[in-house]
């Protein structure tokens, strides 16, 4: 199926140095998937590593792309992971 990405999921892509084809992947093939209703219509949630997809609740428009399991982004949308603490 092909997936039709807003606006601002095109900007994000960009951003975060994402391919569509890696959005591709991950809606076709996700490690984890849920829906969320935080903000109105429900949103579909595809998450593979630490990329994550938003949809519609169609699951073929992408409203965001995110970094998932992160705690924040750098300057150039790159994910700041959690790391284990060292001694």
């Amino acid at each position: 199926m092909k997936l039709k990405l807003t606006q601002h999921a095109q900007k994000r892509r960009k951003l975060m140095k994402v391919t569509e084809d890696q959005i591709q992947t991950v809606v076709e093939d996700p490690e984890v998937t849920y829906v969320q209703n935080n903000h109105g219509s429900p949103r579909r949630m595809f998450v593979r590593g630490p990329l994550a997809v938003v949809t519609d609740d169609s699951g073929t428009r992408v409203v965001t792309v995110i970094w998932h399991r992160a705690r924040g982004r750098t300057n150039d949308g790159q994910p700041l992971l959690f790391q284990a603490a060292t001694r």
